[in-house]
């Protein structure tokens, strides 16, 4: 017979009433609902023989043992990073530098002996509702628009946060390249002996809409890394 959780019984009356499965067998088995807990929880406290007759019992019954989350309940932690990717979830895998910058984030994960969970954000109103939702310990954020609610919503949480690339603010800490540095050197060899240049930028909001801009055009460009490489780059064209 396969067990669950939760285990269908009658109370004196005759009344059918689901019970936790845990509390239920430990009763049956031992008469007291705690047998079990410090075997599965803190196996520091009972000897190796008692430990070894109650894993006996439960796989006996086929208890799989306490719960994940309401493990991660008494701990205050679950043992997991959340990625707040803003882009479709395939995107992490087909895009060559989401693909490597996942990967770093997963070394360290892997070293520190902590999971990954990836939260896509898809521009829907239910974005913050997920990130908000989200069984983590902590967040990094992918690049984002200035203007996008999943800041708030990571910021809300009280969970420690870091953003990539930016945008600053909100109380989290930001890493990335110095864009503008970074469009400079690459202005700066481009533009040496160009008569008309093109450069090709990421989105200027989340919208993604596409625009074909000239040097002097004005816009408001929500993403901190296309505002700082344009206007750099403008810059270096002017020079």
């Amino acid at each position: 017979m396969s067990w669950t959780r939760h285990r269908t019984d009658t109370d004196p009356h005759g009344v059918a009433v689901t019970r936790p499965f845990e509390g239920w067998w430990r009763r049956r088995r031992f008469g007291t609902p705690t047998a079990t807990s410090p075997p599965a929880c803190q196996p520091g406290r009972v000897s190796a023989e008692a430990a070894a007759k109650v894993r006996a019992a439960a796989q006996k019954l086929g208890y799989p043992g306490p719960h994940p989350a309401a493990r991660g309940l008494r701990r205050g932690r679950v043992g997991t990073l959340g990625v707040v990717l803003g882009e479709r979830l395939s995107y992490a895998f087909d895009d060559p530098q989401a693909a490597r910058f996942l990967a770093g984030v997963s070394d360290v994960c892997a070293a520190e002996g902590v999971g990954l969970t990836l939260v896509p954000i898809t521009g829907a109103p239910t974005d913050a509702e997920r990130v908000a939702q989200a069984a983590v310990d902590g967040f990094v954020v992918w690049t984002t628009s200035d203007d996008d609610p999943v800041l708030d919503a990571v910021a809300d949480t009280g969970l420690p946060a870091v953003v990539h690339a930016g945008p600053h603010g909100r109380g989290m800490p930001v890493i990335g390249i110095d864009d503008r540095a970074a469009a400079a050197a690459i202005g700066q060899t481009a533009f040496a002996e160009a008569r008309r240049p093109l450069v090709l930028g990421f989105p200027l909001d989340r919208r993604r809409s596409r625009h074909l801009l000239t040097g002097g055009d004005v816009v408001d460009m929500k993403y901190p890394v296309t505002r700082h490489r344009w206007a750099t780059g403008r810059h270096r064209r002017d020079e």
